[in-house]
């Protein structure tokens, strides 16, 4: 391979002269999860029972956006690397996350470090829309 995305999601959606999409693996979940700093699991059952003020990390402006109208309570900020590094920027109190929102499907891909045990809660389609092409 010259090049691989992990989402289809990623990919434009303008066809691009010279760029062939020519393997798309089975779709795995398309939710959005909410991880909780490892202090607070126990505490909240999910991102509705998030007290006011809690910050929440994501680096992606659509949850931003959909999570600000529904939680206009809550505050964001920005988060940026692999899953290792955004967990371990969400565990540093001294960060101030309260939670991050990752896509469900790139915590269970990452079985062999058990990151899928970390999700408090999956996100409901029915009021949290995931990205087209996500999973």
């Amino acid at each position: 391979a010259h090049f691989a995305v992990h989402s289809l999601k990623d990919v434009p959606t303008a066809e691009l002269e010279g760029l062939t999409l020519c393997a798309i693996i089975t779709r795995d979940p398309v939710s959005d999860a909410l991880v909780l700093r490892r202090d607070l699991i126990g505490q909240y059952r999910g991102i509705e029972e998030l007290p006011q003020g809690s910050v929440i990390g994501t680096s992606s402006l659509r949850r931003r956006a959909l999570l600000a109208h529904l939680y206009p309570k809550l505050q964001f900020k920005d988060v940026r690397g692999n899953l290792g590094t955004r967990l371990g920027k969400l565990d540093d109190v001294g960060n101030n996350y309260t939670a991050l929102i990752l896509a469900e499907a790139g915590l269970r891909r990452m079985e062999e470090l058990d990151y899928h045990k970390r999700i408090s809660q999956v996100l409901p389609k029915e009021t949290y829309y995931y990205a087209v092409g996500q999973g």
